[in-house]
């Protein structure tokens, strides 16, 4: 009875434990490939510089302008977006480290439960009031 009544609070604990684990690690993937994109932006970023310093020759002085200030708006944007990105990963990774020491004490606590199923059915001078009440105590 015991045994059964452990199988199924195990089982049911452990899926609840297994799945937001996964979930934040499925959450930690594209922010990866955001941080690839935005380290190889820069290349991208001198192409621009070196198109605009084309264009001048050939575009008039407000329109070269006009595109200094919208290339800056850009860089703007992606520095901020790069931010963001950064700060997201951070808290993943922070959540990552919660759920790994979440589930060591998890595994410690199914642990000393299983030992002391074990020193239960073992022997008979434990009586389970007693140890109940040990239990209750150590808890609070």
């Amino acid at each position: 009875m015991l045994e059964k009544s452990k199988n199924i609070h195990c089982s049911t604990i452990s899926t609840a434990v297994h799945d937001p684990h996964n979930y934040i690690h499925h959450l930690n993937s594209p922010l990866q490939e955001y941080e690839v994109a935005f380290a190889s932006s820069a290349d991208g970023k001198l192409r621009l510089v070196a198109l605009q310093d084309t264009l001048s020759q050939h575009v008039t002085p407000e329109d070269t302008s006009i595109l200094r200030q919208r290339l800056s708006l850009l860089s703007k944007q992606w520095s901020e977006l790069s931010q963001q990105v950064a700060l997201r990963q951070e808290g993943i990774e922070r959540r990552l480290g919660q759920w790994a020491s979440f589930n060591d004490k998890y595994r410690s606590l199914s642990d000393s439960i299983s030992k002391m199923e074990l020193k239960i059915t073992s022997s008979r001078e434990y009586h389970i009031e007693d140890l109940l009440q040990k239990l209750k105590h150590v808890c609070t």
